[in-house]
């Protein structure tokens, strides 16, 4: 795909999908690039607190997205670096790594043994990069950001300690424990009395997943009357989170609340409430939420409140700070909100305030 006005290409993970995947994302070799300007002269310097880097080029941006194309969250964020690169007059190149470790590695090796690129932004699938990126990004001389996940094992960390040696920063915020400890204490103020909880979440070990299980413990220290029922595991898909959550109801008798991590996974959750007749006895939760489909069902009813995430905001001004640090400006090593500058003020939306939300995806 060429978008020559944009500066901006869309390029697909090589490595071909697990069979689980292949339904709803798809992979091929890289499109053709848009017609590139001649590279930019090195930019300033940049501590990443391994070293200093001085990028080679500063006009030119590769990023790693965690999911496909399907995923409206993924398309979010891939718009909003587009929106960024025609703002700035920069190339950003998008790899999608379709949840899959083996194209994550893949794209990532691609972008690494070639001169092109001066800054690299990523989502990352697991922990696999955290020491090729701490270690090789100064021998590189490519700044890396660090945007909605972190790079190492910091699942459980919040503010700096999500920041990655190596890298010029962190931006996120809204899928770590204090985002997911916000929403669960915003719950806490609906739900009167004991609660039986399920956490429907998405694979085991993804970041996201552990950041719940961390935020739940700590959360059950002040609240002993809520206890776990059962943790359900999902692909992120919303017809997997059906059947892996309506398995959980029928087995799980007596459950109160279902917190979800991704609104596609909180639309099989409400079909599974659904089918099993539990709207009227279960609430619904998530974070991973304020999009389009998040608004529909908190205005039905359907869910009681949603952690919004943004995107957008992590394509738009992730781009706007690497393109700074191109140019010498040192970025925070943490950026809360996903980057929203709105995001401080919103908390969880519900069915009273989801008016007057604007969502990003």
């Amino acid at each position: 795909m060429r978008h020559k006005s944009l500066k901006f290409t869309v390029l697909a993970g090589a490595v071909a999908m697990t069979a689980m995947l292949a339904a709803c994302s798809s992979s091929s070799t890289p499109a053709e690039t848009s017609a590139p300007a001649e590279s930019s002269a090195a930019g300033g310097t940049i501590d990443v607190g391994s070293g200093k880097i001085t990028p080679k080029n500063i006009d030119k941006i590769a990023y790693m997205v965690q999911a496909g194309k399907t995923f409206s969250y993924t398309s979010a964020q891939a718009l909003g670096a587009a929106d960024a690169a025609k703002e700035l007059g920069v190339t950003v190149d998008v790899y999608y790594s379709n949840l899959d470790p083996a194209a994550e590695l893949s794209n990532f090796n691609q972008i690494f043994t070639t001169d092109k690129y001066g800054g690299l932004l990523i989502q990352s699938v697991n922990q696999q990069l955290c020491k090729t990126i701490g270690d090789g990004a100064v021998s590189n001389s490519m700044l890396v950001y660090v945007v909605g996940n972190p790079l190492c094992d910091q699942a459980t960390a919040v503010g700096e300690a999500l920041w990655s040696p190596g890298t010029i920063g962190y931006m996120g915020g809204q899928n770590g424990v204090d985002g997911i400890s916000g929403l669960l204490n915003d719950a806490a103020k609906v739900l009167t009395g004991p609660q039986n909880v399920m956490l429907a979440m998405g694979i085991k070990g993804h970041p996201s997943t552990v950041a719940w299980e961390a935020a739940f413990a700590e959360f059950q220290k002040t609240h002993s009357d809520w206890t776990l029922a059962n943790e359900t595991f999902t692909d992120f898909t919303t017809p997997g989170a059906f059947k892996a959550v309506q398995d959980s109801l029928q087995g799980n008798p007596g459950v109160t609340a279902i917190f979800s991590l991704y609104v596609d996974v909180t639309a099989g959750v409400v079909k599974a409430v659904e089918a099993q007749s539990l709207g009227g006895s279960v609430k619904v939760f998530e974070n991973g939420g304020g999009s389009k489909v998040s608004v529909e069902l908190l205005t039905s009813g359907k869910e009681a409140g949603s952690l919004p995430v943004y995107p957008y905001s992590l394509g738009y001004e992730g781009v706007k700070v690497m393109v700074a640090a191109l140019k010498g400006t040192q970025p925070p090593k943490f950026t809360p909100f996903d980057g929203n500058p709105d995001g401080a003020t919103q908390g969880t939306i519900t069915k009273d305030t989801v008016a007057a939300f604007k969502p990003q995806w």
